[in-house]
């Protein structure tokens, strides 16, 4: 019991610390009144992002559950190396065809390179999930944000270059893997040398449909940047993407309480514990509810002032965001805890789906809501999109109940 309370507590602290830290990047330069390059720096990862977490194809969760050894670490491992260097050359081949300046294709290459190495640590966590170490990962995240923002803001302070400060963001992750994440309990389970291509190749093939599913999530995230840059240019990128990811670190402490009472969904499901499973699930949606009424009460009265005591007062004028980004975050939460119902439900393959639907949806309303709304129909078009997508999900759910309702005993019109 102890053990679990340390993994949860210190995986919990790591996540939320590290993207803080992440936040905290985009605090310095805005106090640098830098919001152009928070515009470049959000493009660079809308770029990178995609690329990379498709090509690791979800193999942590692969690692994080194989209990019969069915492929060896060096297996995981060798698989995430050559897939990680692919999308590193496909990224740098991909930077050097875009028509952005050199600072942007640098931006790039950097984020390029902290995604490759960060590739291999992401293994790491797999196998501290696997021996129920979680709070190792928890401490890598917290390892790297202190380097990270430590070294970022240092070299911003001492050195008039503006891209030498991103030279952080790799550096960090190539630290924390080489001294912490390679070195733990793994070093002498990784080997460069033994590539079995027959395993690798039934990994890649496994873990396909996961990396699919993963780079449809993303691009549903990163849209909204790349036609923002397009139609009104990088420095409203920079306002959105503060905002954004203002409110976003309320969707990682979110989705962590929602992770740790899956189990207990779960687990109420399984023994038939059906009057405790739907009290949970209103309670937490109660919560979330509440949570958006305070939100908007907190931006209604103090919006204004704390964008400008976080950031600058640039953003302080653009605190009316704070409505739509808070709606959608909301909506983020509902949606999350939808899901878990649904993979609880084994209904699984519907995300996946839903995700690409998104996707194709998404593009030509984002196109339509920032051209007649701008910087606002971003958030618009999020939070339509996000609604339509939870409509679908409870609509499943609803009638996944009707249809099985002999068989939990309860009616979901009955439900209290």
């Amino acid at each position: 019991m102890l053990d679990n309370r340390k993994n949860f507590y210190w995986t919990i602290l790591g996540s939320i610390f590290y993207a803080l830290s992440q936040w905290l990047i985009l605090t310095i330069l805005a106090k640098k009144n830098q919001i152009e390059y928070i515009g470049q720096y959000a493009i660079a990862i809308a770029i990178t992002t995609p690329i990379a977490t498709f090509l690791w194809l979800n193999l942590k969760a692969l690692l994080a559950t194989d209990k019969q050894n069915e492929f060896k670490i060096n297996d995981y491992f060798n698989a995430r190396l050559l897939l990680s260097i692919l999308g590193l050359v496909l990224t740098i081949a991909i930077a050097i065809l875009l028509k952005y300046n050199i600072e942007i294709k640098f931006l790039i290459v950097l984020i390029a390179i902290s995604k490759c190495v960060e590739g291999l640590s992401d293994i790491s966590y797999g196998q501290f999930q696997s021996e129920g170490k979680t709070y190792k990962m928890g401490l890598s995240f917290i390892f790297r944000g202190i380097i990270m923002i430590v070294l970022f803001y240092s070299l911003l302070h001492f050195f008039s270059n503006r891209l030498l400060p991103f030279i952080a963001i790799p550096f960090s992750t190539i630290i924390v893997f080489l001294v912490y994440d390679s070195r733990s309990e793994l070093k002498n389970r990784f080997s460069f040398k033994m590539f079995n291509h027959h395993s690798i190749f039934r990994l890649v093939k496994l873990g396909l449909p996961l990396g699919l599913y993963i780079l449809f999530y993303n691009l549903f995230t990163q849209v909204p940047r790349f036609l923002l840059e397009k139609q009104e240019g990088f420095k409203v990128v920079g306002i959105y993407t503060g905002i954004y990811v203002l409110v976003m670190t309320g969707v990682v402490f979110g989705n962590s309480l929602i992770d740790v009472i899956m189990p207990k969904l779960a687990s109420d499901f399984s023994a038939k514990n059906f009057n405790q499973f739907y009290r949970l699930f209103f309670s937490v949606l109660a919560l979330i509810i509440v949570v958006f009424i305070a939100g908007i009460l907190f931006c209604y009265f103090f919006g204004s002032p704390l964008l400008s005591i976080i950031y600058s007062d640039s953003y302080s004028e653009f605190a009316y965001l704070l409505y739509p980004a808070i709606f959608l975050m909301i909506l983020e939460l509902i949606t999350k805890l939808f899901f878990c119902v649904l993979v609880i439900f084994r209904k699984i393959k519907i995300q996946a789906y839903l995700y690409i639907f998104n996707v194709l949806v998404m593009i030509p309303l984002c196109y339509y809501c920032i051209g007649k709304f701008g910087v606002s129909g971003a958030f618009y078009s999020q939070a339509l999109v996000t609604a339509i997508q939870l409509v679908i999900v409870a609509t499943v759910i609803y009638f996944h109940l009707k249809k099985n309702f002999a068989l939990y005993k309860i009616r979901p019109d009955n439900i209290e």
